[in-house]
């Protein structure tokens, strides 16, 4: 009797472990990718799929999207804790597929290539892709002909995992709440950030964490706003900065993105820039996002910005921006 009852309790501490899924938390940075090839794959599709997530980024001139390093299954081992995997190999020839079979759900065993996205599989807060097809010349057409979309798409999937997870600290709940009974509004941050809310009366605030320097504020005003542009929320992030945060203003001779995204369940205008200040000589990138929340009948800015001279930018820029996107309207 008393054997059963320790199998009994055995049990389920498994079951509770399996359900809580894995122990430990990926570790890299956010522009590291482990790329995981079969050795046939590594002078054709592997070497698209390189260059595909390694690119310039038309942003942050000079650095690459991301810093990837190519792997086989048999060296997998020692990596599978990173934060950043993709998958990519053909059925039928063991090694990937061994792997994607084993500890994947969810991907089709046959057919067209499949690109798939799931995360947290070997390790807390991680991103695995998958890209598994019938033959390498399929997968060379496949990343040809959708390389936008395969880069955009592991972007995102990557934001939204880092921006799950900054929710989940146990730091974070006591700032969300006294922002939604503030303000109407919140976000998740990591421990660090000083508030200043000393022009909350308004509606400005603004969060800072130094070494380096990274900044989010927030801009809300009542109504809907004149037709936002990509001029005129630079105009108004300029007018914003001079008056509550450096005098900072948007660099001009350097590319300026504008794009109509999805942020905080409603449609937002992005702009994505680098801002400069000829008084304090510094100047870095920043995101900016507009939007009008029918709802509360507000209009929104959210911005992050960086000053790290010397320090790659990409990383630490797709960490403000997961930031930026647990900003939530309403109380939750």
């Amino acid at each position: 009797m008393k054997g059963s009852i320790v199998i009994l309790l055995l049990c389920l501490a498994l079951v509770i472990v399996s359900c809580s899924g894995p122990s430990i938390s990926a570790v890299g940075e956010a522009d590291d990718l482990i790329v995981v090839l079969d050795s046939g794959l590594r002078g054709t599709a592997g070497a698209q799929i390189e260059e595909t997530f390694s690119a310039e980024s038309k942003w942050l001139l000079g650095e690459l999207t991301y810093r990837v390093l190519v792997t086989t299954p048999r060296d997998f081992g020692n990596l599978r804790n990173r934060r950043h995997i993709l998958l990519m190999g053909t059925w039928g020839d063991g090694g990937v597929a061994e792997l994607v079979q084993k500890n994947v759900a969810g991907v089709p065993v046959s057919g067209a290539p499949v690109f798939h996205i799931t995360t947290d599989v070997w390790a807390a807060r991680q991103v695995v892709v998958t890209l598994m097809g019938n033959s390498p010349e399929e997968l060379v057409d496949y990343i040809e002909s959708h390389r936008n979309e395969l880069l955009e798409a592991l972007l995102t999937a990557s934001r939204e995992r880092l921006a799950r997870g900054l929710c989940e600290e146990p730091a974070a709940a006591d700032i969300r709440v006294m922002l939604e009974e503030r303000y109407g509004w919140s976000l998740c941050l990591p421990s660090g950030y000083e508030f200043d809310s000393g022009a909350a009366a308004e509606g400005f605030v603004i969060f800072g964490r130094r070494q380096p320097d990274r900044f989010v504020f927030v801009r809300w005003v009542d109504g809907i706003q004149e037709e936002v542009t990509r001029d005129s929320l630079i105009a108004a992030r300029d007018a914003l900065c001079s008056a509550y945060h450096n005098g900072d203003g948007v660099e001009l001779r350097r590319p300026v993105l504008a794009d109509t995204v999805s942020f905080a369940g409603l449609t937002a205008l992005q702009v994505s820039g680098w801002w400069g200040n000829m008084e304090l000589v510094g100047g870095g990138p920043f995101r900016t996002y507009c939007f009008y929340d029918p709802d509360a009948q507000r209009t929104y800015i959210v911005d992050v910005s960086l000053f790290a001279p010397g320090l790659d930018k990409t990383s630490l820029m797709r960490n403000l921006d997961a930031i930026a996107n647990t900003f939530s309207v309403g109380v939750q």
